[in-house]
């Protein structure tokens, strides 16, 4: 199961990264929605496995999008938080750099950011900074950056123009420039208990900073999440959503806000 919701992550993103063309800012010719269009995306599906029969819930998301799941002892967090903040997703990313002088990862704004401009490091989408073939162009701005030559060794004969030795074999790979993003999810599985309660699949504009727990005036906690979803017991999913979404903006929140809330158990039949 987790190996079908990565491949079919991976195929949706390359349906994204197919050429549009047009030209424009940063237009590598890739994107049906143009080269910096992009999104995050989270995945929640519930099946019965066919060995034991248990209900299991597979979860997958890439950027930072969320997947909660209300249970005893609290409220789970099932999705990964894919920005540069992130120690691992930090250093996958900065192990794939090869110029000391301009690492993948660098602070704009305040913030760190993917190639200097992208606050995520997985997601659907932006062309422009997933892996493509480079060009002799990139590759020797990239030796000048160095402040180093692009040949080897030179030979200077008698009469001879000055020739490089550094050829590439004629069976070599082209290279490739990669900053790292990728729309490979992480994907967990879980199995589903009798007394859960609820799922939400949300973007970030619901959550507050979740390494802290703290809403900082951008968005809701985990226990303000559950604290809301008890008050309206009873209530349909949308009336649930929609408070969710308005307490949250009205806490701060500044960034998009699209949830869907599933009731779970008894205890919201």
């Amino acid at each position: 199961v987790a190996g079908s919701v990565r491949a079919a992550y991976l195929r949706a993103d390359a349906r994204i990264l197919e050429p549009k063309g047009g030209g424009g800012l940063r237009d590598t010719g890739r994107g049906v929605g143009g080269a910096t269009c992009g999104a995050s995306a989270a995945t929640a599906i519930v099946y019965r496995d066919p060995g034991d029969g248990a209900l299991r819930l597979v979860s997958a998301n890439v950027g930072n999008t969320v997947v909660l799941l209300k249970r005893r002892g609290g409220v789970a967090v099932l999705s990964a938080l894919h920005t540069p903040e992130n120690a691992t997703e930090y250093s996958r990313v900065q192990r794939l750099g090869t110029n000391p002088r301009m690492p993948l990862i660098r602070e704009t704004g305040g913030r760190l950011r993917l190639g200097g401009s992208l606050s995520l490091t997985r997601a659907f989408g932006d062309a422009y900074l997933k892996p493509v073939e480079a060009s002799d162009d990139d590759e020797e701005e990239e030796e000048q950056e160095r402040g180093g030559d692009r040949s080897a060794a030179r030979l200077v004969g008698e009469g001879a123009a000055e020739r490089s030795l550094r050829l590439p074999p004629l069976d070599a790979p082209p290279k490739v420039r990669d900053f790292g993003l990728t729309a490979e999810p992480d994907v967990s599985i879980t199995q589903l208990r009798e007394d859960d309660e609820w799922l939400i699949v949300a973007s970030n504009g619901l959550v507050s900073d979740l390494t802290t727990r703290q809403a900082a005036g951008n968005g809701l906690t985990l226990e303000g999440i559950d604290d809301i979803v008890n008050t309206l017991r009873g209530e349909t999913p949308a009336e649930i959503c929609s408070e969710l979404a308005t307490v949250a903006r009205r806490n701060g929140s500044v960034d998009d806000i699209t949830l869907v809330f599933v009731p779970l158990g008894p205890k919201f039949a």
